[in-house]
């Protein structure tokens, strides 16, 4: 698994053009996300729904669980231990399991999907967050488990407060 990654990276970084776009779809994508919750808790607030208090719980939860976990494990980040440079700039060291980014970007998708009563907005956002995961891994700031942990975490406290 371990070449397998490094020979993705590297490969990546090997194509200028692929690279720009990534770099603008990382951004992109995580101006999106963090643009998308205001908007849905404003969407809530303005409808009087009963669901703005689970829409601020359940993302606001999972995201202090992970920023703690996050600094407790303390996994390096891919460029840290493998001969690769990220793709996106990045001078973080460690707090990388599981990825914030997406865990942020589908607890705000699920939000949406959960709780606004517009589910296409949701599945799109979801897909969003998916497209962003794969970023983070091919750009070389996450590994495959950092990004499939944040978004099953999120999906996970998304749905725990849906059902209590």
């Amino acid at each position: 698994m371990r070449d397998f990654y490094i020979r993705l990276v590297t490969t990546t970084a090997e194509k200028p053009a692929l690279c720009r776009f990534l770099k603008a779809s990382n951004r992109l994508l995580t101006v999106l996300s963090f643009f998308a919750y205001p908007v849905l808790l404003l969407f809530l607030f303005l409808q009087k729904d009963a669901h703005l208090f689970e829409a601020i719980v359940a993302p606001l939860d999972g995201f202090l669980f992970v920023t703690v976990y996050r600094f407790i494990r303390n996994r390096k980040r891919p460029y840290e231990s493998l001969p690769i440079h990220p793709i996106i700039e990045k001078q973080t060291k460690g707090k990388s399991f599981p990825s914030r980014h997406v865990y942020s970007a589908m607890a705000i998708a699920c939000a949406w999907l959960l709780w606004s009563g517009i589910p296409v907005v949701g599945i799109i956002l979801i897909l969003c967050a998916l497209l962003l995961a794969a970023i983070r891994v091919l750009t070389g700031v996450h590994y495959i488990s950092d990004v499939l942990a944040g978004a099953a975490f999120a999906v996970l406290c998304s749905l725990i407060v849906y059902y209590y």
